[in-house]
């Protein structure tokens, strides 16, 4: 959904459209608790950050390019983010920057 959006919009409006479109998703499954506001934005730079990177020119050869955001990507917050943003009220409402290593 990221990639989608940022390669058609561009990162300003993917920044928009995402946490629009997944909070959307979310409740249409009852789920609306589940929506972390720093997770959603940190994901969103991350795809960001290795698209600036990139030379693919499909989905799948990003992914296989950058395998860290599929198989690591909990490890890449990590590098990130000192404290717990998975879980931490404060993150969930609001977008939290990294306290380790800021985004591009």
């Amino acid at each position: 959904m990221t990639w989608i959006n940022i390669k058609k919009y561009g990162i300003e409006k993917a920044e928009t459209n995402i946490p629009r479109q997944l909070r959307e998703y979310i409740k249409s499954v009852g789920a609306e608790n589940k929506y972390n506001t720093t997770l959603t934005f940190a994901a969103i730079k991350a795809v960001y950050h290795f698209m600036l990177k990139s030379d693919s020119i499909s989905f799948q050869e990003f992914m296989i390019e950058f395998p860290r955001l599929k198989n690591n990507f909990t490890e890449l917050m990590s590098c990130h983010y000192g404290f717990d943003i998975y879980n931490s009220e404060k993150a969930k409402m609001k977008f939290m920057e990294p306290d380790l290593l800021p985004f591009d």
